[in-house]
């Protein structure tokens, strides 16, 4: 196979005969056929072959530039500042005559001579995840607007401890920067790299584990893909009691309707659990001061409605909960790379028997496991245990109903004559009481006459025996004065 079957470029061809490279390879052709539809891969090559992957990427970056008015920006990073070096040697000497700008920075170098190449926007950004890290931060290297991403030596990242370093910086291009893998071997390093690569990665060279190894393969061992058997009308009972035994601290509710989330925004938000709701009918400004409502706020719930996870910059989630499945099945494979590899993470799937058997045929196809669960119990709390100054209204099981009506002691009535003492009002017989006064008057007149006649008998008695007559006795009115004074 000769490079003018290719359709190499004259002046990459140039450079290949000044490093003494004349005979293209198969693996050439197959990243040639990869770059021009932009898919990302993992890709395997031989030992210290930098040419199976530097000279289609040199050939595609000096076509493009010719074709458009703005250049590439490409980012390659590699596990040593030694490897690194010779990355750059390599890159300068193939594509000297192509006029190919490239810039290395490394752990070894003075920073202030790279920050003056990288100023320069180079095409190329050639350096070691950790001196990278460092100028992203200082805001003089930026990751946006980057088309594409070339990670050397996956396979030995974590022997030289830069995994972590490259997996943030991955984490952090957009969706749009295609990202190319390379590795020797295939071992748990690359695998737990392609756990966050896009989900259309293609396996290049790895023949005997073609079927066996990708994204969707990666995450089956890492995070959990469930769902539950909803039976019809209980969706939203069975999401309520759901979110009630969840433990995480951030979930993401994900429905196709927006009156759907406005509806589970109003049951949430009775809760007390801090909700916030963004749908692709609001303003990106909107969305974003929302987003960071979320954030700042340390609210539980984040419903979307019309938007897919991979759109916004979500970080720190522990859950997503599917209410409808989505168009795109291979939405599932971004939620379960949107989560942070840990202890109960998991994408759960609201599902009816009708999409069921639908929804496990095309898992089943793109490699997904996903596992049933059991319905939660719905939770109903006691009327008893209610606080007497609580006004809400709870439901009760109706077997628990019964069995406290028939523990009840029945109530009294409130129409029974025994909740009063009876006091009966004494009836007066006016003839009687009239006939007894008279009885009264005239036995004290009687009385009184008694008197008067003892009175007399006892003056006549005095008058015969008793003093001398004087006036006041014979006088009746000076008798009267004489009785008050």
């Amino acid at each position: 196979m000769t490079f003018e079957s290719l359709n190499i470029h004259p002046s990459i061809k140039k450079g290949l005969e000044d490093v003494q490279i004349s005979e293209a390879k198969k693996i050439h052709k197959d990243l040639l056929d990869l770059f021009r539809v932009q898919v990302p891969a993992l890709i395997k090559t031989s030992n210290s072959s930098l040419d199976e992957l530097l000279l289609p990427l040199l050939h595609y970056i000096t076509e493009s530039d010719e074709k458009q008015f703005k250049s590439n920006r490409i980012g390659i990073l590699c596990p040593t500042a030694s490897f690194a070096i010779e990355v750059e040697q390599w890159i300068w000497a193939v594509g000297y005559h192509a006029k190919i700008r490239c810039s290395r920075v490394t752990q070894r170098e003075e920073k202030a001579i790279q920050e003056q190449a990288l100023k320069s926007q180079p095409s190329i950004v050639i350096g070691d995840p950790g001196r990278l890290l460092d100028f992203i931060s200082d805001g003089i290297w930026q990751l946006d607007q980057l088309d594409m991403l070339v990670i050397f030596g996956a396979d030995e990242l974590d022997r030289y401890k830069q995994f972590n370093k490259v997996k943030k910086i991955a984490k952090s291009v957009e969706s749009a920067t295609q990202i190319y893998v390379q590795a020797q071997v295939f071992n748990a390093t690359v695998e737990s790299l392609l756990a966050f690569m896009p989900v259309h990665t293609k396996c290049i060279g790895f023949d005997s584990l073609e079927n066996t190894v990708g994204p969707v393969f990666s995450l089956n061992k890492r995070v959990h893909n469930q769902y539950y058997e909803v039976p019809d009308r209980l969706k939203i009972s069975t999401l309520m009691s759901h979110l009630e035994e969840s433990k995480n601290q951030r979930i993401i509710v994900s429905a196709y309707s927006r009156k759907t989330i406005q509806r589970l925004f109003k049951i949430i938000r009775k809760k007390n659990w801090g909700v916030v709701s963004i749908d692709s009918s609001l303003s990106e400004d909107l969305r974003s001061e929302r987003l960071s409502n979320y954030y700042d706020k340390d609210y539980r719930v984040l419903l979307l409605s019309g938007l897919s996870v991979e759109e916004r910059n979500l970080h720190g989630i522990g859950e997503v909960i599917l209410y409808d499945i989505p168009d795109d099945i291979f939405e599932i494979v971004r939620c379960m790379q949107l989560l942070d590899y840990g202890y109960k993470k998991q994408v759960v799937s609201l599902l009816y028997q009708d999409d069921l058997e639908a929804y496990l045929r095309v898992s089943a196809g793109i490699g997904l496991e996903p596992n049933k669960l059991f319905l939660p119990e719905r939770k109903y709390r006691i009327q008893s245990e209610v606080p007497a100054t609580s006004n809400k209204k709870y439901k009760v099981k109706a077997s628990e109903r019964n069995s406290r009506k028939k523990n009840q002691k029945p109530k009294k009535s409130t129409n029974n004559s025994t909740t009063y003492k009876s006091v009966e009002i004494p009836r007066v017989n006016l003839e009687e009481l009239e006939n007894k006064k008279k009885q009264r008057k005239h036995s004290k007149s009687q009385h009184a006459s008694g008197t008067s006649a003892k009175g007399s008998a006892k003056t006549l008695s005095k008058k015969k025996t008793g003093s001398p007559k004087n006036e006041s006795s014979e006088n009746p009115v000076k008798r009267f004065i004489k009785r008050l004074f």
